[in-house]
């Protein structure tokens, strides 16, 4: 009967509000008309915005509250879905925080804890990276690790009886090494090519949780991406290193040959010294030499101070007169060495200029030009000639010696640290060709077996 009369009222008698009249129509009577109050639009206003901010309040909360989140989270997944985890989520928050999206300046060591902490909603942990057996704490996050545990550490306690990596939680922990450090909750390893290569102690999660099946295969799964993202970081810092070992070894050969073609500078002086010591003009040339060679030397050591990470020299590029510069280099390494030496200068190329730097273009010709009287022997003729071809400067130094193999100057000639010569390193060839080369030019070789030998430093030349 109650439904019926419920349903009978006209509908001027029904007990909800008026919207147009702002009223209740209770007051008509009927049986639900004496137990419902008058409640004007404007009293229910206050009321309803009180409301309305309760809910808003309570929003902020539950969006605010990482617990909140975490409770709500895992009362849903366990309630209302077969599975607890969006795996394209899952995987793409992976992602996003591995390759640093939102926090490009964080260490790869955090982004790793945090990606895998995220998944069992766990605030903090701590990266440890495997070297030489023992474990080494590479990174924290909201976390303090309270005890040491190198010496306790053994793989085999993340390997189950088949060989398959496992977290330690709960009972596991508790009977591992691991159970020292109170504030670890789970350790998860890092497995990478059948190896363990480190581990992450987390701590305990936002909210009262438990660890199944489907946790520990999605952590390890997380696990295992990010080891390799690990292992590829370690490998590239490893072949950084062996790159700036290898810059450093090609740098202190380069310079040790350039000491080995000072010595021998002054071997040639030292070895005139009992004939012509008393000649005022050797001694001047002995003075200038002596002093070239000691401000070589310092240049040398002010070459290695200021080497830059990936290049060679930091010596600046400058406008050289070509022709001056060649005869320095003649009269400095001719007035000690019997072979008759020569320079032929084009007269379009008189005034020619090249822009590089000083030092090492110097020191490309003294190289070419000692080997050129080297070959050529004390009774040689070694010529140095200078053109201009297109917009090429072209420098030739020729020596009549006994000339190269055309497989000697393919395979061995530009090879660096190989060397015919007993007290030679094998970088002066290789070193001026670099250098030409890294100015925009080369360096050419015309020889063949008996008929001598044509060293061709091309460099571009200043309009």
């Amino acid at each position: 009967m109650l439904a019926r009369s419920l349903f009978c009222f006209p509908p001027n008698r029904f007990i909800f509000p008026d919207i147009n009249r702002h009223r209740f129509l209770s007051d008509a009577g009927g049986p639900f008309g004496l137990i419902i109050p008058k409640i004007s639009a404007q009293a229910s206003l206050p009321l309803q915005t009180a409301l309305l901010f309760i809910a808003l309040m309570l929003l902020l909360f539950l969006l605010s509250s990482g617990s909140a989140r975490a409770k709500i989270k895992l009362f849903v997944a366990r309630n209302f879905y077969a599975r607890k985890y969006d795996y394209a989520h899952e995987w793409r928050r992976l992602m996003g925080t591995l390759s640093g999206e939102n926090d490009p300046t964080s260490p790869l060591e955090s982004r790793i804890i945090r990606a895998c902490a995220e998944i069992l909603e766990i605030p903090g942990g701590a990266l440890w990276v495997i070297e030489y057996d023992r474990p080494r704490l590479q990174a924290t996050w909201n976390y303090k690790s309270r005890h040491a545990i190198s010496d306790a550490y053994d793989p085999s306690h993340f390997l189950d009886e088949d060989g398959a990596p496992l977290c330690l939680y709960g009972s596991r922990l508790k009977a591992s090494p691991f159970a020292r450090d109170d504030g670890a909750w789970v350790v998860v390893p890092l497995p990478h090519n059948q190896s363990i290569i480190g581990f992450l102690t987390l701590s305990k999660p936002r909210t009262k949780n438990r660890i199944d099946w489907e946790d520990e295969e999605l952590v390890l799964l997380v696990a295992r991406q990010c080891a390799s993202f690990l292992a590829e970081a370690k490998a590239v810092a490893s072949l950084e290193q062996t790159r700036q070992f290898a810059r450093f070894n090609r740098q202190y050969a380069f310079v040790a040959h350039d000491i080995k073609n000072i010595i021998s500078q002054l071997s040639v002086m030292l070895k005139n010294f009992d004939r012509h010591a008393n000649n005022p003009e050797f001694q001047r040339d002995m003075h200038e030499t002596i002093a070239n060679s000691v401000g070589r030397l310092q240049k040398l050591i002010l070459r290695l101070s200021q080497l830059e990470e990936g290049g060679g020299s930091a010596e600046e590029p400058e406008n050289i007169a070509v022709h001056g510069l060649l005869r320095e280099t003649v009269a400095q390494y001719g007035k000690n060495h019997p072979a008759t030496l020569c320079i032929h200068v084009s007269p379009r190329a008189e005034d020619i200029q090249v822009r590089v730097p000083k030092e090492r273009f110097s020191a490309s010709i003294g190289h070419l030009l000692s080997n050129a009287l080297e070959a050529s022997g004390e009774a040689g003729n070694v010529t140095l000639s200078l053109d201009l071809v297109g917009p090429n400067a072209i420098i030739d130094i020729s020596d009549d010696g006994p000339g190269m193999t055309l497989d000697f100057i393919r395979d061995k000639l530009f090879a660096p640290f190989q060397s015919t010569k007993t007290s030679g390193f094998g970088v002066g060839a290789f070193q001026c060709r670099e250098f030409a080369r890294e100015q925009g030019g080369d360096l050419e070789v015309v020889s063949s077996p008996g008929s001598g030998t044509t060293m061709r430093l091309v460099l571009p030349a200043l309009s």
